[in-house]
């Protein structure tokens, strides 16, 4: 079932490029995860989420009839499936790289064995639809919940490596639009998560644009002592070379005298 109104088509298309963005914003992350096999700081827990998130809208759409929200869906799907195998093939930490993997196929065979459960022992399709919905805004906010977790790392170590700007960026408008359009075609299913998820996002980029300005003010003071402790050093050593030639200046004139 496509929407009926032009603005809320327009705002399902925008909603499927954005998402679409947001499931390719750190390809470029992983593309050299892949390349110098080194995870460095990158976080792939969100990654994962997003990927179980986007299972369980396919499964939603599909059993709405939501077709609007299927492409972005199934994209997601298949391009967080790459991105977290490439994370566990390039984890050089055997016992990281189990727990990764457990994890990653734990929750997805969890989700699929649950959404077959659904499927078989629900016979109305309307009772399906609501379980799915709920389930589907769980696993959404389970995805914008996951970066907020180490939110307090990157704040206490100012270190903001963990954070993927482009992925809080484009998760950050793509929650807007969704929210809008979940308001414009009365979805509340689509609304609520959307709205609670742009808040989030935006929780993370204030943060780590936060701990860039503290960073940044940190490294100028830093330079400003630096600087006023070179000056003083000069003026130290000026000192003393004054004092050196005032010296040298007196053994001169009790020599003459001695003459």
């Amino acid at each position: 079932m496509l929407p009926s109104s032009p603005f809320a088509i327009i705002l399902s298309i925008i909603g499927n490029i954005v998402s679409t963005g947001t499931a390719f914003s750190p390809i470029k992350n992983f593309l050299e995860i892949d390349k110098n096999r080194d995870v460095g700081n990158n976080n792939i827990y969100p990654i994962i989420a997003l990927c179980g998130n986007s299972l369980c809208w396919v499964v939603y759409g599909a059993v709405s009839k939501a077709m609007s929200i299927l492409p972005v869906n199934v994209i997601g799907l298949f391009v967080t499936s790459y991105f977290i195998l490439v994370f566990i093939s390039a984890t050089s930490d055997i016992s990281k790289r189990r727990f990764i993997s457990a994890i990653y196929y734990g929750y997805l065979v969890g989700l699929t064995i649950y959404h077959l459960l659904i499927v078989l022992y629900v016979e109305s399709i309307e009772n399906q639809e609501f379980i799915f919905g709920i389930t589907s805004n769980v696993a959404v906010l389970i995805f914008y919940f996951s970066p907020i977790l180490s939110l307090y790392g990157v704040i206490k170590s100012r270190d903001r490596s963990s954070i993927n700007l482009p992925l809080a960026l484009v998760s950050c408008f793509a929650g807007l639009t969704w929210t809008l359009y979940g308001f414009v075609v009365n979805n509340k299913f689509i609304f609520v998560p959307n709205a609670v998820g742009a808040s989030l996002s935006a929780i993370s980029l204030l943060v780590y644009f936060l701990v860039g300005y503290l960073n940044t003010l940190n490294y100028r003071m830093k330079s400003n002592q630096t600087d006023g402790a070179s000056q003083d050093v000069a003026l130290i050593i000026n000192q003393e070379e004054q004092q050196d030639i005032s010296l040298n200046k007196d053994e001169e004139y009790e020599e003459e005298i001695k003459i």
